[in-house]
Protein backbone atom coordinates (compact mmCIF):
# COMPACT_ATOMS: atom_id res chain seq x y z
CA UNK A 1 0.00 0.00 0.00
CA UNK A 2 1.21 3.22 -0.54
CA UNK A 3 0.40 7.04 1.46
CA UNK A 4 1.54 10.76 0.81
CA UNK A 5 3.57 12.64 3.38
CA UNK A 6 4.47 16.01 3.48
CA UNK A 7 8.04 16.80 2.40
CA UNK A 8 10.06 19.58 1.62
CA UNK A 9 12.22 18.70 -1.24
CA UNK A 10 13.75 21.48 -2.98
CA UNK A 11 16.87 19.46 -4.95
CA UNK A 12 14.44 16.80 -6.07
CA UNK A 13 12.19 19.53 -7.53
CA UNK A 14 14.60 21.14 -9.32
CA UNK A 15 15.91 17.71 -10.92
CA UNK A 16 12.11 16.78 -12.27
CA UNK A 17 12.15 20.51 -13.44
CA UNK A 18 15.15 20.10 -15.69
CA UNK A 19 13.71 16.60 -16.97
CA UNK A 20 10.49 18.02 -17.58
CA UNK A 21 11.95 20.63 -19.46
CA UNK A 22 14.21 18.59 -21.62
CA UNK A 23 11.16 16.82 -22.93
CA UNK A 24 9.53 19.81 -23.48
CA UNK A 25 12.48 21.73 -25.22
CA UNK A 26 13.46 18.74 -27.58
CA UNK A 27 9.94 17.47 -28.17
CA UNK A 28 7.81 19.81 -27.91
CA UNK A 29 9.05 23.65 -28.21
CA UNK A 30 8.22 25.42 -31.76
CA UNK A 31 7.62 21.80 -33.08
CA UNK A 32 3.58 21.38 -32.13
CA UNK A 33 0.82 23.78 -31.27
CA UNK A 34 0.80 26.56 -29.04
CA UNK A 35 -2.14 24.74 -27.15
CA UNK A 36 0.32 21.50 -26.66
CA UNK A 37 2.58 23.30 -25.11
CA UNK A 38 0.60 25.36 -23.01
CA UNK A 39 -0.95 22.65 -22.05
CA UNK A 40 2.48 20.87 -21.15
CA UNK A 41 3.82 23.81 -19.48
CA UNK A 42 0.85 24.11 -16.92
CA UNK A 43 0.90 19.56 -15.89
CA UNK A 44 4.84 20.08 -15.96
CA UNK A 45 4.51 23.29 -13.11
CA UNK A 46 2.07 21.45 -11.16
CA UNK A 47 3.98 18.52 -10.79
CA UNK A 48 7.06 19.68 -10.32
CA UNK A 49 5.15 22.01 -6.93
CA UNK A 50 4.04 18.66 -5.99
CA UNK A 51 7.53 16.98 -5.91
CA UNK A 52 8.81 20.05 -4.15
CA UNK A 53 5.96 19.40 -1.16
CA UNK A 54 4.68 15.77 -1.13
CA UNK A 55 6.37 12.56 -1.67
CA UNK A 56 4.87 8.88 -1.64
CA UNK A 57 5.85 6.51 0.92
CA UNK A 58 5.79 2.79 1.29
CA UNK A 59 3.02 1.28 3.94
CA UNK A 60 5.14 -1.11 6.03
CA UNK A 61 4.95 -3.18 9.45
CA UNK A 62 8.71 -2.98 10.13
CA UNK A 63 10.18 -3.33 13.61
CA UNK A 64 12.15 0.33 15.30
CA UNK A 65 14.96 0.27 16.50
CA UNK A 66 16.69 2.79 19.20
CA UNK A 67 19.64 3.16 16.88
CA UNK A 68 19.93 6.78 16.65
CA UNK A 69 20.00 6.27 21.03
CA UNK A 70 23.20 6.57 23.10
CA UNK A 71 22.29 4.80 26.30
CA UNK A 72 25.01 3.98 29.09
CA UNK A 73 27.01 0.83 28.58
CA UNK A 74 25.31 -0.74 31.92
CA UNK A 75 24.67 -4.09 32.27
CA UNK A 76 20.93 -4.41 31.17
CA UNK A 77 18.30 -3.79 33.78
CA UNK A 78 15.41 -6.53 35.07
CA UNK A 79 11.96 -6.03 33.25
CA UNK A 80 10.74 -3.33 35.29
CA UNK A 81 7.16 -4.31 37.30
CA UNK A 82 5.42 -1.61 34.76
CA UNK A 83 5.71 -4.00 32.03
CA UNK A 84 3.63 -3.09 28.71
CA UNK A 85 0.57 -4.50 27.59
CA UNK A 86 -0.87 -6.24 24.46
CA UNK A 87 -3.31 -8.77 23.35
CA UNK A 88 -7.37 -7.13 24.02
CA UNK A 89 -9.11 -9.35 25.69
CA UNK A 90 -12.78 -7.96 27.17
CA UNK A 91 -14.45 -5.72 26.25
CA UNK A 92 -12.59 -5.80 22.70
CA UNK A 93 -10.64 -3.11 21.82
CA UNK A 94 -10.00 -1.72 18.21
CA UNK A 95 -6.49 -2.61 17.06
CA UNK A 96 -4.46 -2.29 14.30
CA UNK A 97 -0.78 -3.17 13.25
CA UNK A 98 0.93 -0.52 14.08
CA UNK A 99 4.22 0.74 14.88
CA UNK A 100 5.74 3.57 16.80
CA UNK A 101 6.97 7.28 15.12
CA UNK A 102 10.70 6.78 13.52
CA UNK A 103 12.41 9.95 14.25
CA UNK A 104 11.33 12.83 12.11
CA UNK A 105 14.47 12.42 9.80
CA UNK A 106 13.12 9.01 9.10
CA UNK A 107 9.29 9.41 7.93
CA UNK A 108 9.76 13.08 6.47
CA UNK A 109 6.83 14.52 8.55
CA UNK A 110 7.24 18.40 8.06
CA UNK A 111 9.38 21.36 6.50
CA UNK A 112 11.62 20.70 9.42
CA UNK A 113 13.38 18.50 7.64
CA UNK A 114 15.65 20.23 5.64
CA UNK A 115 19.49 19.76 6.69
CA UNK A 116 19.84 23.74 8.16
CA UNK A 117 15.78 24.14 9.00
CA UNK A 118 16.06 27.56 10.59
CA UNK A 119 18.06 29.33 7.72
CA UNK A 120 17.24 27.50 4.64
CA UNK A 121 13.37 27.68 5.56
CA UNK A 122 13.71 31.66 6.78
CA UNK A 123 15.40 32.42 3.13
CA UNK A 124 12.91 30.31 1.14
CA UNK A 125 9.55 31.89 3.34
CA UNK A 126 11.21 35.52 2.86
CA UNK A 127 11.57 34.04 -1.42
CA UNK A 128 8.06 33.67 -1.40
CA UNK A 129 6.81 36.74 0.75
CA UNK A 130 8.87 38.88 -2.10
CA UNK A 131 7.12 37.11 -4.80
CA UNK A 132 4.00 37.73 -3.87
CA UNK A 133 4.53 41.24 -3.09
CA UNK A 134 5.62 41.79 -6.29
CA UNK A 135 2.59 40.16 -6.97
CA UNK A 136 0.50 42.47 -5.78
CA UNK A 137 2.64 45.75 -6.29
CA UNK A 138 1.68 44.23 -10.36
CA UNK A 139 -2.11 44.49 -9.21
CA UNK A 140 -2.03 47.42 -7.54
CA UNK A 141 0.04 49.05 -10.29
CA UNK A 142 -2.83 48.15 -13.24
CA UNK A 143 -5.72 49.54 -11.20
CA UNK A 144 -3.30 52.79 -10.67
CA UNK A 145 -2.85 53.26 -14.17
CA UNK A 146 -6.14 52.64 -15.11
CA UNK A 147 -7.26 55.51 -13.11
CA UNK A 148 -5.01 58.10 -14.47
CA UNK A 149 -5.00 57.01 -18.07
CA UNK A 150 -7.71 58.53 -20.58
CA UNK A 151 -10.46 55.88 -22.21
CA UNK A 152 -10.20 56.04 -25.71
CA UNK A 153 -13.10 53.51 -26.24
CA UNK A 154 -14.99 51.08 -24.30
CA UNK A 155 -16.23 47.33 -25.74
CA UNK A 156 -18.02 44.64 -24.25
CA UNK A 157 -14.23 42.40 -24.16
CA UNK A 158 -11.89 45.52 -23.20
CA UNK A 159 -11.54 49.01 -22.20
CA UNK A 160 -8.71 50.46 -24.22
CA UNK A 161 -6.82 53.24 -22.65
CA UNK A 162 -4.44 56.26 -24.51
CA UNK A 163 -1.03 56.51 -22.64
CA UNK A 164 2.19 58.22 -22.95
CA UNK A 165 4.25 54.61 -22.59
CA UNK A 166 6.32 53.80 -24.96
CA UNK A 167 4.84 50.17 -25.96
CA UNK A 168 1.22 48.65 -26.28
CA UNK A 169 0.01 46.02 -23.64
CA UNK A 170 -2.84 44.72 -22.23
CA UNK A 171 -3.28 43.46 -18.37
CA UNK A 172 -6.64 41.79 -17.39
CA UNK A 173 -9.11 43.65 -19.48
CA UNK A 174 -7.73 47.01 -20.02
CA UNK A 175 -5.62 47.59 -23.77
CA UNK A 176 -2.61 50.36 -23.13
CA UNK A 177 -1.90 51.75 -25.99
CA UNK A 178 0.80 54.64 -26.93
CA UNK A 179 -1.28 57.90 -27.53
CA UNK A 180 1.13 58.19 -30.86
CA UNK A 181 -0.12 54.70 -32.08
CA UNK A 182 -2.34 55.06 -35.10
CA UNK A 183 -3.63 53.56 -38.51
CA UNK A 184 -3.27 50.11 -39.71
CA UNK A 185 -0.55 49.48 -36.36
CA UNK A 186 -3.01 50.20 -34.05
CA UNK A 187 -5.34 48.18 -35.50
CA UNK A 188 -3.24 45.44 -35.56
CA UNK A 189 -2.56 45.81 -31.80
CA UNK A 190 -6.13 46.19 -30.61
CA UNK A 191 -6.36 42.67 -32.59
CA UNK A 192 -3.74 40.97 -30.82
CA UNK A 193 -4.82 41.78 -27.45
CA UNK A 194 -8.08 41.21 -27.76
CA UNK A 195 -7.15 37.44 -28.62
CA UNK A 196 -4.95 37.69 -25.37
CA UNK A 197 -8.47 38.11 -23.44
CA UNK A 198 -10.63 35.99 -25.32
CA UNK A 199 -8.34 33.28 -24.06
CA UNK A 200 -7.88 34.33 -20.58
CA UNK A 201 -4.29 34.66 -20.82
CA UNK A 202 -3.95 37.39 -17.77
CA UNK A 203 -5.30 34.56 -15.62
CA UNK A 204 -3.47 31.90 -16.61
CA UNK A 205 -0.36 33.86 -16.46
CA UNK A 206 -1.18 35.33 -12.93
CA UNK A 207 -1.88 31.25 -12.08
CA UNK A 208 1.30 30.49 -12.63
CA UNK A 209 2.78 33.41 -11.28
CA UNK A 210 1.54 32.28 -7.75
CA UNK A 211 3.12 28.96 -8.34
CA UNK A 212 6.38 30.27 -9.56
CA UNK A 213 6.01 32.37 -6.03
CA UNK A 214 6.61 29.22 -4.14
CA UNK A 215 8.90 27.79 -6.65
CA UNK A 216 10.79 30.71 -6.98
CA UNK A 217 14.20 28.86 -5.93
CA UNK A 218 13.89 26.57 -9.10
CA UNK A 219 15.45 27.30 -12.05
CA UNK A 220 13.45 25.91 -14.86
CA UNK A 221 10.01 26.43 -13.06
CA UNK A 222 11.19 30.57 -14.11
CA UNK A 223 11.67 28.99 -17.74
CA UNK A 224 8.81 27.41 -17.84
CA UNK A 225 7.35 30.56 -17.17
CA UNK A 226 8.98 32.35 -19.67
CA UNK A 227 7.71 29.42 -21.89
CA UNK A 228 4.38 30.12 -21.56
CA UNK A 229 4.16 33.62 -22.30
CA UNK A 230 5.79 32.90 -25.57
CA UNK A 231 3.38 30.42 -26.44
CA UNK A 232 0.55 32.64 -25.90
CA UNK A 233 1.96 34.94 -27.77
CA UNK A 234 2.60 32.01 -30.75
CA UNK A 235 -1.45 31.09 -29.86
CA UNK A 236 -2.32 34.89 -30.56
CA UNK A 237 -0.33 35.64 -33.78
CA UNK A 238 -2.19 32.58 -34.99
CA UNK A 239 -5.36 33.62 -34.00
CA UNK A 240 -4.70 36.93 -35.60
CA UNK A 241 -3.70 35.22 -39.26
CA UNK A 242 -6.77 33.91 -38.91
CA UNK A 243 -8.49 36.64 -39.35
CA UNK A 244 -7.46 37.15 -42.60
CA UNK A 245 -5.00 39.93 -41.63
CA UNK A 246 -1.85 40.19 -44.12
CA UNK A 247 1.07 38.06 -42.87
CA UNK A 248 3.87 40.16 -44.00
CA UNK A 249 2.56 43.36 -42.40
CA UNK A 250 1.55 42.13 -39.51
CA UNK A 251 5.51 40.59 -39.00
CA UNK A 252 6.35 44.21 -39.73
CA UNK A 253 4.48 45.84 -37.28
CA UNK A 254 5.88 43.47 -34.82
CA UNK A 255 9.43 44.34 -35.63
CA UNK A 256 8.09 48.32 -35.37
CA UNK A 257 6.94 47.50 -31.80
CA UNK A 258 9.82 45.14 -31.16
CA UNK A 259 12.38 48.26 -30.73
CA UNK A 260 10.19 50.05 -28.11
CA UNK A 261 11.38 49.39 -24.48
CA UNK A 262 9.24 46.92 -22.52
CA UNK A 263 7.66 47.08 -19.13
CA UNK A 264 8.46 45.48 -15.59
CA UNK A 265 5.22 43.41 -15.11
CA UNK A 266 5.57 39.43 -15.53
CA UNK A 267 1.69 39.11 -16.30
CA UNK A 268 1.23 41.73 -18.90
CA UNK A 269 0.87 40.35 -22.48
CA UNK A 270 2.61 42.59 -24.94
CA UNK A 271 2.44 43.06 -29.06
CA UNK A 272 6.11 43.55 -29.46
CA UNK A 273 6.82 40.87 -26.51
CA UNK A 274 10.12 39.22 -27.25
CA UNK A 275 11.62 36.69 -28.85
CA UNK A 276 10.25 37.89 -32.15
CA UNK A 277 12.21 35.82 -34.10
CA UNK A 278 11.14 32.70 -32.68
CA UNK A 279 7.57 33.91 -33.42
CA UNK A 280 8.13 34.82 -37.43
CA UNK A 281 9.21 31.97 -37.85
CA UNK A 282 6.51 29.92 -35.90
CA UNK A 283 4.13 31.88 -38.33
CA UNK A 284 5.98 30.80 -41.64
CA UNK A 285 6.20 26.79 -40.36
CA UNK A 286 3.49 24.64 -41.30
CA UNK A 287 3.00 21.57 -38.92
CA UNK A 288 0.93 18.70 -39.76
CA UNK A 289 -1.51 17.14 -37.40
CA UNK A 290 0.01 13.80 -37.57
CA UNK A 291 3.19 15.41 -36.28
CA UNK A 292 1.38 17.43 -33.27
CA UNK A 293 0.40 13.89 -32.42
CA UNK A 294 3.10 11.70 -32.81
CA UNK A 295 5.48 14.61 -30.76
CA UNK A 296 2.74 15.13 -28.06
CA UNK A 297 2.59 11.17 -27.50
CA UNK A 298 6.17 10.69 -27.00
CA UNK A 299 6.16 14.01 -24.93
CA UNK A 300 3.02 12.35 -22.69
CA UNK A 301 4.92 8.94 -22.62
CA UNK A 302 8.18 10.24 -21.30
CA UNK A 303 7.23 12.54 -18.91
CA UNK A 304 5.23 9.71 -17.65
CA UNK A 305 8.00 7.89 -16.72
CA UNK A 306 9.86 9.94 -15.50
CA UNK A 307 7.41 11.03 -12.75
CA UNK A 308 6.79 7.83 -12.00
CA UNK A 309 10.24 6.76 -11.53
CA UNK A 310 10.78 9.83 -9.65
CA UNK A 311 7.62 8.75 -7.54
CA UNK A 312 8.90 5.51 -7.10
CA UNK A 313 12.53 6.09 -5.88
CA UNK A 314 11.08 8.48 -3.45
CA UNK A 315 8.51 6.03 -2.66
CA UNK A 316 11.12 3.14 -1.82
CA UNK A 317 13.28 6.05 -0.10
CA UNK A 318 10.50 6.60 2.27
CA UNK A 319 8.38 4.41 4.71
CA UNK A 320 5.32 4.89 6.57
CA UNK A 321 4.13 2.64 9.14
CA UNK A 322 0.66 0.95 8.35
CA UNK A 323 -0.66 2.84 11.86
CA UNK A 324 1.27 6.20 12.72
CA UNK A 325 1.67 5.04 16.52
CA UNK A 326 0.79 3.60 19.22
CA UNK A 327 -2.14 5.81 20.15
CA UNK A 328 -3.80 3.94 18.00
CA UNK A 329 -3.75 0.99 20.86
CA UNK A 330 -6.30 1.82 23.66
CA UNK A 331 -3.64 1.62 26.63
CA UNK A 332 -2.41 5.26 25.64
CA UNK A 333 -2.90 7.63 28.22
CA UNK A 334 -1.86 7.78 32.38
CA UNK A 335 -2.04 4.93 34.58
CA UNK A 336 -1.76 4.51 38.56
CA UNK A 337 -0.84 0.56 39.77
CA UNK A 338 -3.34 -1.12 41.89
CA UNK A 339 -1.65 -3.99 42.56
CA UNK A 340 0.90 -6.54 41.63
CA UNK A 341 1.02 -10.29 41.94
CA UNK A 342 2.20 -13.72 41.08
CA UNK A 343 -0.31 -15.68 38.87
CA UNK A 344 -1.80 -18.75 41.03
CA UNK A 345 -1.16 -16.54 44.70
CA UNK A 346 -3.90 -14.64 46.31
CA UNK A 347 -1.23 -12.37 47.43
CA UNK A 348 -1.51 -8.96 46.70
CA UNK A 349 1.54 -6.45 47.08
CA UNK A 350 -0.07 -2.94 47.53
CA UNK A 351 3.40 -0.85 46.63
CA UNK A 352 4.13 1.20 49.58
CA UNK A 353 4.61 4.33 46.97
CA UNK A 354 2.59 5.69 44.42
CA UNK A 355 3.24 4.11 40.45
CA UNK A 356 2.77 6.12 37.05
CA UNK A 357 2.67 4.65 33.46
CA UNK A 358 2.92 7.06 30.98
CA UNK A 359 2.11 5.14 27.63
CA UNK A 360 3.10 7.58 24.56
CA UNK A 361 3.11 7.41 21.11
CA UNK A 362 5.95 4.79 21.00
CA UNK A 363 7.59 4.54 24.40
CA UNK A 364 6.17 3.98 27.85
CA UNK A 365 8.04 5.75 30.72
CA UNK A 366 6.73 4.62 34.48
CA UNK A 367 8.03 6.65 37.59
CA UNK A 368 7.41 5.81 41.17
CA UNK A 369 7.74 7.67 44.16
CA UNK A 370 7.44 7.48 48.09
CA UNK A 371 8.38 10.72 50.18
CA UNK A 372 7.44 13.94 48.43
CA UNK A 373 6.98 17.81 49.86
CA UNK A 374 6.06 19.85 47.39
CA UNK A 375 7.85 19.60 44.02
CA UNK A 376 10.74 17.87 46.34
CA UNK A 377 10.72 14.54 45.65
CA UNK A 378 12.93 11.41 45.16
CA UNK A 379 11.46 8.32 42.44
CA UNK A 380 12.36 5.75 40.65
CA UNK A 381 11.90 4.37 37.24
CA UNK A 382 11.78 2.18 34.31
CA UNK A 383 10.70 2.23 30.59
CA UNK A 384 11.50 0.91 27.06
CA UNK A 385 10.39 1.65 23.81
CA UNK A 386 7.17 0.55 21.92
CA UNK A 387 6.02 -1.22 19.25
CA UNK A 388 3.34 -3.23 17.29
CA UNK A 389 3.23 -6.63 15.84
CA UNK A 390 0.15 -7.54 14.27
CA UNK A 391 -1.99 -6.69 17.35
CA UNK A 392 0.49 -7.66 19.76
CA UNK A 393 2.12 -4.70 21.86
CA UNK A 394 5.79 -5.58 22.18
CA UNK A 395 8.55 -3.94 24.89
CA UNK A 396 12.07 -3.02 24.26
CA UNK A 397 13.49 -6.70 24.00
CA UNK A 398 10.38 -7.53 21.45
CA UNK A 399 8.74 -9.05 25.15
CA UNK A 400 5.11 -9.97 23.93
CA UNK A 401 2.38 -9.18 27.31
CA UNK A 402 -0.85 -9.78 27.24
CA UNK A 403 -3.75 -7.59 28.92
CA UNK A 404 -7.43 -7.07 29.69
CA UNK A 405 -9.97 -5.12 31.04
CA UNK A 406 -11.46 -5.86 34.38
CA UNK A 407 -13.21 -2.54 34.50
CA UNK A 408 -13.76 0.49 32.27
CA UNK A 409 -11.20 2.34 33.47
CA UNK A 410 -9.07 -0.79 34.67
CA UNK A 411 -6.29 -3.26 33.25
CA UNK A 412 -4.73 -5.99 34.76
CA UNK A 413 -1.68 -7.22 32.76
CA UNK A 414 0.48 -10.46 32.52
CA UNK A 415 4.37 -10.62 31.98
CA UNK A 416 7.59 -12.55 32.56
CA UNK A 417 9.90 -11.33 34.45
CA UNK A 418 13.09 -10.84 32.34
CA UNK A 419 10.78 -11.59 29.48
CA UNK A 420 9.51 -14.96 27.50
CA UNK A 421 6.92 -16.68 26.13
CA UNK A 422 3.69 -16.52 28.35
CA UNK A 423 2.49 -19.47 27.18
CA UNK A 424 5.21 -21.23 28.55
CA UNK A 425 6.41 -19.28 31.45
CA UNK A 426 3.77 -21.78 34.16
CA UNK A 427 3.85 -19.90 37.71
CA UNK A 428 6.65 -16.97 37.00
CA UNK A 429 3.97 -15.49 35.17
CA UNK A 430 3.35 -11.57 37.36
CA UNK A 431 0.17 -9.73 36.98
CA UNK A 432 0.07 -5.60 37.21
CA UNK A 433 -3.31 -4.19 37.87
CA UNK A 434 -4.03 -0.13 36.41
CA UNK A 435 -6.50 2.02 36.64
CA UNK A 436 -6.95 5.53 34.69
CA UNK A 437 -5.44 8.22 36.71
CA UNK A 438 -4.37 12.39 36.93
CA UNK A 439 -1.17 12.61 39.16
CA UNK A 440 -1.16 15.59 41.00
CA UNK A 441 0.28 18.89 39.70
CA UNK A 442 2.84 19.38 42.10
CA UNK A 443 4.07 16.20 40.91
CA UNK A 444 4.29 16.72 37.26
CA UNK A 445 5.45 20.13 37.37
CA UNK A 446 9.33 19.16 37.64
CA UNK A 447 9.11 16.58 34.71
CA UNK A 448 6.98 19.18 32.60
CA UNK A 449 9.70 21.86 33.20
CA UNK A 450 12.66 19.61 32.77
CA UNK A 451 11.29 18.54 29.26
CA UNK A 452 11.03 22.39 28.23
CA UNK A 453 14.79 22.94 29.90
CA UNK A 454 17.01 24.84 27.82
CA UNK A 455 19.63 27.80 28.52
CA UNK A 456 18.23 31.29 30.04
CA UNK A 457 19.57 34.38 29.98
CA UNK A 458 17.51 35.14 33.47
CA UNK A 459 19.30 31.98 35.24
CA UNK A 460 23.02 30.57 34.27
CA UNK A 461 22.31 27.22 35.86
CA UNK A 462 18.98 27.02 33.45
CA UNK A 463 19.54 23.80 30.66
CA UNK A 464 20.76 20.39 30.96
CA UNK A 465 23.82 18.91 32.40
CA UNK A 466 25.44 15.53 32.26
CA UNK A 467 27.74 14.00 34.41
CA UNK A 468 29.44 10.73 35.38
CA UNK A 469 30.11 10.73 38.25
CA UNK A 470 27.68 8.63 39.82
CA UNK A 471 28.84 5.58 40.15
CA UNK A 472 29.63 5.68 36.32
CA UNK A 473 25.91 5.56 35.08
CA UNK A 474 24.60 9.00 33.15
CA UNK A 475 23.42 11.56 35.34
CA UNK A 476 20.93 14.22 33.75
CA UNK A 477 20.67 17.43 35.69
CA UNK A 478 17.66 19.63 33.83
CA UNK A 479 16.23 23.27 35.71
CA UNK A 480 13.83 25.31 33.99
CA UNK A 481 11.68 27.87 35.83
CA UNK A 482 13.15 27.04 39.55
CA UNK A 483 12.38 23.59 38.99
CA UNK A 484 15.00 20.73 38.70
CA UNK A 485 14.90 17.02 37.71
CA UNK A 486 17.99 14.78 38.17
CA UNK A 487 17.93 11.33 36.85
CA UNK A 488 20.19 9.15 37.02
CA UNK A 489 20.30 6.88 33.94
CA UNK A 490 20.86 2.82 33.84
CA UNK A 491 20.52 1.96 29.77
CA UNK A 492 20.44 -1.13 28.01
CA UNK A 493 23.94 -2.33 26.75
CA UNK A 494 22.31 -3.34 23.52
CA UNK A 495 22.66 -0.05 21.30
CA UNK A 496 19.58 -1.43 19.13
CA UNK A 497 16.97 -1.48 21.95
CA UNK A 498 15.51 1.61 23.95
CA UNK A 499 15.39 -0.15 27.48
CA UNK A 500 16.17 1.97 30.74
CA UNK A 501 15.71 2.16 34.61
CA UNK A 502 16.81 4.70 36.64
CA UNK A 503 16.49 6.96 39.91
CA UNK A 504 16.37 10.03 40.26
CA UNK A 505 15.58 13.37 42.44
CA UNK A 506 12.94 16.46 41.74
CA UNK A 507 12.58 19.78 43.31
CA UNK A 508 12.87 23.39 43.43
CA UNK A 509 15.83 25.52 42.95
CA UNK A 510 16.60 28.38 44.81
CA UNK A 511 19.42 31.15 45.20
CA UNK A 512 21.39 32.66 48.16
CA UNK A 513 20.05 32.55 51.77
CA UNK A 514 23.74 31.41 53.19
CA UNK A 515 24.14 29.06 50.57
CA UNK A 516 25.25 29.04 47.30
CA UNK A 517 22.07 27.03 46.18
CA UNK A 518 19.56 24.79 47.29
CA UNK A 519 17.86 22.02 45.54
CA UNK A 520 15.31 19.91 46.76
CA UNK A 521 16.21 21.19 49.68
CA UNK A 522 19.67 20.60 50.19
CA UNK A 523 22.30 22.77 50.53
CA UNK A 524 25.05 22.67 47.67
CA UNK A 525 27.82 24.64 46.84
CA UNK A 526 28.43 25.34 43.12
CA UNK A 527 32.12 26.10 41.93
CA UNK A 528 31.96 27.53 38.16
CA UNK A 529 34.18 26.57 35.41
CA UNK A 530 35.95 29.88 33.87
CA UNK A 531 33.62 29.32 30.80
CA UNK A 532 30.13 29.10 33.04
CA UNK A 533 29.81 25.89 30.68
CA UNK A 534 30.41 23.57 33.59
CA UNK A 535 30.47 23.37 37.33
CA UNK A 536 30.96 21.03 40.58
CA UNK A 537 28.41 20.72 42.61
CA UNK A 538 29.52 20.03 46.68
CA UNK A 539 26.77 18.81 49.39
CA UNK A 540 26.98 21.04 52.53
CA UNK A 541 25.40 18.68 54.72
CA UNK A 542 28.34 15.86 55.90
CA UNK A 543 25.44 12.97 56.26
CA UNK A 544 24.62 13.09 52.77
CA UNK A 545 27.02 10.61 50.28
CA UNK A 546 30.42 10.65 50.07
CA UNK A 547 30.10 11.04 46.55
CA UNK A 548 28.37 14.25 46.85
CA UNK A 549 30.77 15.84 49.52
CA UNK A 550 33.81 15.43 47.33
CA UNK A 551 31.80 16.67 44.57
CA UNK A 552 30.01 15.72 41.56
CA UNK A 553 31.17 18.11 37.86
CA UNK A 554 28.36 18.41 35.48
CA UNK A 555 28.89 20.05 31.18
CA UNK A 556 26.25 21.72 29.42
CA UNK A 557 25.14 19.56 26.44
CA UNK A 558 21.90 19.82 24.09
CA UNK A 559 19.01 17.42 25.33
CA UNK A 560 19.82 14.10 24.72
CA UNK A 561 17.31 12.70 22.63
CA UNK A 562 16.23 9.60 24.46
CA UNK A 563 16.06 12.08 27.61
CA UNK A 564 13.57 13.89 25.84
CA UNK A 565 11.70 11.19 24.53
CA UNK A 566 11.09 10.46 28.23
CA UNK A 567 10.50 13.20 29.44
CA UNK A 568 7.57 14.39 26.72
CA UNK A 569 5.50 11.02 27.77
CA UNK A 570 5.25 12.84 30.83
CA UNK A 571 3.02 15.64 28.66
CA UNK A 572 0.52 13.18 27.41
CA UNK A 573 -3.36 13.05 28.64
CA UNK A 574 -5.62 10.42 29.10
CA UNK A 575 -7.68 10.32 25.75
CA UNK A 576 -11.45 12.22 25.94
Amino acid sequence: MITVICKFQPLTAVLIGALLYAIYYFALRLKTSSVVSQRFIGVAVVAVTLFTFVTPARLVDRQPTAAAYTPSAAAPVAQPAAAPVAAAQQPAATQVAAAPTPRVGHLSLSLAEVDSPRLFLAAYALGVVLMLAYFVAQLLWCARVRRRCTKASVTSEATIYDTDFAQPFSFARSIFLPVVLTGELRHYVITHELCHIRHRHFLKLCLLELLLAVNWFNPFVWLFFNEQKLQQELQVDNDVLAQGVDRERYQLSLLQVAIRHSRWLMVQSAFGNKPIKQRILFMNKSISARSIRRRLMAAAVTATVVVAAAATIGCMGNEKAVADTARHHDIYGVWQMDFYRRAGSQRENYPPFRQYAFYGDDMFFTPSFSSREGHNFSFGFSGEALSMRGDTLLGGYGFPMAYRYVGERTIQCDWVAGGGDLAQAGGNVNTDQWSRATPEAEFLAPFHAASKAAPSAASPLDGVWHTADLGGDDGYLMISNGLMVLMVYHGSSDPNVLYFSGRGDCGDVEYGGGTDLKMGGTDFTIEWAADKQSFKLTVADPAQSEVWQRGVSFSRIAMPDHIARIMRTTLIENPA
